[in-house]
């Protein structure tokens, strides 16, 4: 559980692919979440997450500078402490799931 200003959590994941097939498959992930693609601008994608019934949604920023990909999840009240773990299950969630998108591109 992260505790912080706001509270969150960052991972960083290197695939051995090009940036126009790095943001095809992240927003891919995105839109199979269902989360809010809520600004797109030069190397970074921003989402909101639906409203919790403990938060009232996280904010996602995603930077991709081949071949690294930054996913952040932070709570979008900037004064929530606590966010009882749902930014690590938000970051693991998407990238489990580009992970897939990005197996299903390649034909594995």
């Amino acid at each position: 559980m992260a505790f912080g200003f706001p509270a969150k959590y960052q991972e960083i994941i290197e695939w051995d692919h090009e940036e126009e097939f790095l943001f095809q498959i992240v927003e891919e992930g995105l839109e199979i979440l269902q989360w809010q693609v809520t600004n797109h601008r030069g190397d970074m994608i921003y989402a909101k997450t639906p409203t919790g019934s403990v938060t009232l949604g996280e904010r996602i920023l995603i930077q991709i500078v081949a071949p690294k990909v930054a996913i952040r999840s932070e709570c979008y009240i900037p004064t929530q402490l606590w966010d009882f773990g749902k930014n690590q299950k938000n970051v693991d969630r998407l990238i489990e799931v580009i992970e897939a998108v990005r197996l299903d591109k390649m034909g594995a």
